[in-house]
């Protein structure tokens, strides 16, 4: 039962990793096309860069990493709006933040490569609070052990 359990887990991190591995490549060329291309600051520019990829990792998460396909997809979605709403703001405020000190310590980088360092730093900080939040909470299976009972009407 614990190596189903672990197999399993290991199974959904893997793709749970896919996932966020696929939001991240979204995530750092949308980034990069509003800074670099459009010439948008890249701590204003992060605000879409990962809001529209959150929107892909969350398909991305449903029918690949946790093949949650029956459920009401509305509510799934909200449930996982709530729970990436503190990492969202944690990913966009570790991201503005570890621009700042990286400007800060390091003036002779170009902005581009901080921005890019900085996002990936702070993606691995809030990755394994994504993963647990998507699989207690948006995209939990039902424990259905018990046998249904069926009851006649009258």
């Amino acid at each position: 039962m614990i190596k189903a359990l672990f197999r399993r887990h290991a199974s959904q991190l893997w793709k749970f990793m896919i996932a966020g591995g696929s939001g991240a490549i979204i995530d750092f060329s949308l980034l990069n096309l509003l800074s670099v291309g459009a010439g948008l600051d890249p701590r204003f520019a992060n605000i879409f860069s990962t809001l529209i990829s959150s929107l892909a990792v969350f398909l991305i998460n449903k029918f690949f990493a946790f093949r949650h396909r029956q459920g009401n997809a509305g509510k799934q979605a909200m449930r996982f709006a709530m729970a990436y709403a503190l990492a969202y703001f944690l990913n966009v405020a570790f991201t503005a933040l570890f621009i700042t000190i990286g400007v800060y310590l390091l003036p002779q980088v170009a902005l581009p490569i901080i921005s890019n360092l900085s996002k990936a730093a702070a993606i691995g900080a809030v990755m394994f609070w994504n993963y647990f939040l998507l699989h207690s909470f948006v995209f939990r299976q039902k424990k259905n052990n018990m046998p249904e009972v069926v009851t006649a009407g009258v």
